[in-house]
């Protein structure tokens, strides 16, 4: 009789206990399944050394994703945000991660110049037009000139004075040098029927650039001032 009762007792404090947790895992799963939580997500690319192979350049931007932060079975959701890279400095022990171009610069391509101290960038404005301009290690940042198409290289002359890029001026495919003090521009080489496709400023001031006419592809080279053109080779593939 009394191990019923303790028994009685014991079965009726466990069903109390078992109420009890079963309350708190609703309450549990309740906060945790909100959606207070919110996910960085953080994007790198297009790491650039410096010359003294002491400084990384990468663009960098993030997206805020909002999420249950529980594993309930609710996917992320992206949280609308205008898409803005910026230029950031890392030093080769990935301990310091500094910005160098504002929150409103959207960056699409950068590189260092041959002495380290700059950095020339094109950027993305506002109406599809796009910037060429250069950085430096004090935030201090110049545009130089605005143009049609980007390039999607740049490239500095060896004493850094002056930015090579290609661009799409109408029909014309145009290879320009320009110099940062915006005194002079030269434009190399210009083709309504070609496209520039890559180019390279060695240290004895020739330009080694591809470029593509048609169905055939060529690589050819020109000097700093825009003449002694050569074609190095042709291939008919793609």
């Amino acid at each position: 009789s009394v191990w019923m009762k303790n028994g009685e007792r014991f079965g009726s404090d466990f069903y109390s206990m078992k109420y009890f947790l079963i309350l708190m895992l609703a309450v549990i799963a309740f906060w945790c399944c909100g959606e207070d939580t919110v996910k960085h997500i953080v994007i790198l690319e297009h790491p650039e050394w410096s010359p003294d192979g002491n400084t990384i350049a990468v663009l960098k931007d993030e997206y805020n994703y909002g999420s249950d932060g529980c594993d309930c079975g609710e996917s992320a959701s992206p949280i609308p945000k205008v898409i803005r890279k910026k230029i950031f400095l890392a030093d080769t022990n990935g301990l310091i991660l500094k910005q160098l171009t504002g929150e409103f610069r959207n960056i699409l391509n950068h590189g260092w110049s041959p002495s380290g101290i700059m950095l020339a960038f094109t950027m993305h404005g506002n109406d599809r037009n796009y910037f060429l301009g250069i950085v430096d290690s004090l935030h201090h940042d110049t545009l130089l000139y605005e143009h049609q198409l980007t390039s999607k290289e740049i490239h500095w002359s060896p004493d850094d004075s002056e930015i090579l890029y290609s661009q799409l001026s109408g029909s014309s495919s145009q290879l320009i040098a320009r110099q940062i003090s915006g005194a002079n521009t030269r434009i190399l080489f210009e083709d309504t029927t070609a496209s520039i496709t890559s180019f390279n400023w060695s240290k004895g001031n020739r330009i080694a650039f591809a470029y593509a006419r048609q169905s055939v592809n060529f690589v050819a080279t020109i000097n700093s001032i825009g003449n002694d053109f050569k074609i190095l080779d042709t291939t008919g593939t793609n």
